[in-house]
Parts: C-alpha cells; sequence; structure tokens
C-alpha cells in the first residue's frame, strides 16, 4: 500500500462470519493484489466472528471480483464513518453454489 493514511471514511469492512473464511478472504484478496488488512470486529457490526477484513473503498470493485473468483462468502459490506459504521447494499451478492 502506498504511503497516504487513508480518512476512515476511505475503508469498508466484510464481515465474513468464520475466521475460516477471513483467513480465505486475505488469501484471495492478497493473490488478486488488493491491499487487505485483518482486523478485530468492531462490536457496533457484530460479536458473532471476531476478525473482519478491511479494505480501502477505492479497492472494493477488485475485491468483491477476487472474492467472487475464489468462490468466498461473505455476509455483509460496512463502511467506516466518522460516526461508526454503515451498511451497504450488496452490489453484487454471492451467488448461491447449491
Amino acid at each position: 500500500m502506498d504511503s497516504k493514511i487513508l480518512a476512515v471514511d476511505e475503508h469498508v469492512l466484510f464481515l465474513m462470519g468464520t475466521i475460516h473464511r477471513v483467513l480465505k478472504a486475505e488469501k484471495a484478496l492478497k493473490g488478486a493484489a488488493v491491499p487487505a488488512d485483518v482486523v478485530v470486529t468492531p462490536r457496533a457490526i457484530s460479536s458473532d466472528c471476531g476478525m473482519v477484513v478491511r479494505v480501502a473503498r477505492a479497492h472494493l470493485p477488485r475485491a468483491l471480483e477476487a472474492l467472487r473468483e475464489g468462490a468466498i462468502e461473505y455476509q455483509r459490506i460496512f463502511a467506516e464513518t466518522d460516526g461508526g459504521f454503515e451498511e451497504l447494499a450488496d452490489p453484487a451478492p454471492p451467488s448461491d453454489p447449491s
């Protein structure tokens, strides 16, 4: 990632549901050259899985593509805002393989 420090509202969080999916997503994103961090899940968005994947908002389209290509499911996407978190409408939910 470049040396520019991104403001809080320039990131999105992928709520994955399980640590297994978090780690799988991190690997897929790195493989697709999408800078991503695994961070502690803010209690304001969930108390289920303890970790989420954090991506710069500018990389959201590439991140979604990488997760789709890897068939990696996520539960919801949140934008970090100055006042907390805002759930984003899912632009293209992963297709149900069944």
